[in-house]
């Protein structure tokens, strides 16, 4: 190949990258802390799991989960790192005869699509995956585990946005700790939530 045809390959190779990379950089927005902030207030049922009786017995509590967005893609799907706290208190009963203050304290990755997935997202419903380790303090000391995570998010009446998730811990500490099904349902709050309303007109605008 002569030099100047290899010149004229690469001059266009060059160009090429940077139209994708302008390209790519155009699909991904700038994020500052109150695009990136997210937060969810609710209350929770947590589904204490006793192998000695073979059953489950009820904690209840309160629920905050702070979300943290690290990449936006598109308007409709992000990933974020989450810290669904959860802090409240189990009252003796027939399958576990203790009472006792409950937490639990994991730290997940999850990836959100739709409805509260980012300050552009269109879609009426949202959905979210997500897993990671976390700690629990129950009447055995302070556990540990992996968490895995699915949540759902919508409108629940005008301006107003819920979550409702559903969080199963697998104990991986033994004697120390129990397996646990975990219930939230939760307002999503903030400055984040802000921009939500002018969200859900445009969505329904584009629906006609």
């Amino acid at each position: 190949m002569k030099p100047r045809q290899m010149r004229h390959r690469l001059t266009a190779l060059a160009l090429l990258l940077l139209i994708c990379t302008g390209a790519s950089a155009q699909g991904r927005r700038k994020l500052d802390f109150s695009d990136r902030f997210r937060n969810e207030v609710g209350v929770s049922v947590v589904l204490i799991h006793n192998p000695l009786k073979d059953g489950v017995s009820p904690a209840f509590g309160a629920y905050y989960n702070p979300m943290i967005t690290f990449v936006e893609i598109g308007p409709d799907f992000s990933f974020s790192v989450d810290v669904p706290l959860t802090v409240g208190a189990h009252i003796e009963t027939s399958f576990l005869p203790s009472t006792f203050f409950y937490g639990h304290f994991p730290v997940l990755i999850e990836g959100s699509f739709g409805h509260y997935s980012t300050k552009r997202f269109f879609q009426p419903i949202g959905l979210a995956v997500a897993a990671g380790y976390g700690g629990e303090y129950t009447d055995k000391g302070i556990g540990h585990g992996v968490v895995f995570s699915a949540a759902a998010r919508s409108w629940f009446i005008k301006n107003t946005s819920i979550t409702i998730r559903y969080m199963f811990h697998l104990n991986m500490a033994g004697e120390k700790g129990y397996n646990s099904h975990h219930i939230m349902v939760a307002g999503n709050l903030g400055r984040f939530f802000e921009k939500l309303s002018h969200m859900n007109k445009i969505s329904k605008m584009m629906s006609y």
